[in-house]
């Protein structure tokens, strides 16, 4: 199997801390990022939540509503008018 080196930059402080918890888990950053990728490759997937705020999760949780998508769409067509609501501290 040929392999090839990656450089990656990453803060000085997190590598310290990453690298002493391989350590201690009996492993290192060549062998995680290996693994890594090798799960990438297998599931062809990220294999962890890209989001982390809970707006950005709801977020993607709209655009996945057939519904929501539906009425986004017919709003950006004009077909519907946006109501102007008032605000929450009114």
């Amino acid at each position: 199997m040929t392999t090839t080196q990656i450089k990656i930059r990453i803060p000085a402080r997190r590598l310290k801390k990453v690298r002493a918890i391989l350590t201690r888990a009996g492993t290192d950053v060549g062998s995680i990022v290996n693994m890594l990728f090798a799960k990438i490759e297998n599931d062809e997937a990220i294999p962890f939540e890209m989001f982390s705020s809970s707006s950005e999760i709801e977020t993607r949780e709209l655009l996945a509503n057939p519904e929501f998508m539906d009425t986004l769409c017919k709003y950006r067509a004009g077909k519907l008018k946006m109501i102007p609501l008032r605000s929450c501290a009114e």
